[in-house]
């Protein structure tokens, strides 16, 4: 349930693939935390269909990104900028960091948990 999430307590959110965001990005709490994670750039992390809930929030507009190769005209109609990558690359542009596949988690984690660490204070 998204019911109980403090959006203010959380430090990032990662966006997995597959079909759920097929389905997700019809949920509008989720386009909601989305929404609040562009509105105060909290890191996020989109991987393989993931860009799907991005493109439903209407928040790629002049972003760079990548997701799975089937995903480039929905990015590209959503005013985002697909980006070819390799399978084991990810994109990192502001707080949003994206890879194609699941090959692509050893980056995107990397990546996701630098952006987690300039954001976080103890």
């Amino acid at each position: 349930s998204l019911e109980g999430i403090r959006l203010q307590d959380c430090c990032g959110f990662y966006i997995g693939g597959g079909r759920a965001p097929e389905y997700l990005r019809l949920n509008k709490s989720v386009l909601n935390i989305v929404h609040y994670a562009f509105n105060f750039s909290v890191p996020i992390a989109a991987i393989c269909h993931g860009p799907q809930i991005l493109v439903a929030a209407g928040v790629l507009k002049g972003r760079t990104l990548t997701g799975y190769f089937t995903m480039k005209p929905e990015i590209e109609l959503a005013g985002g900028i697909y980006r070819s990558a390799a399978d084991d690359e990810a994109v990192l542009d502001g707080h949003l960091v994206t890879a194609t596949t699941w090959m692509g988690h050893p980056a995107l984690l990397r990546q996701f948990i630098s952006l987690i660490g300039t954001t976080v204070q103890i």
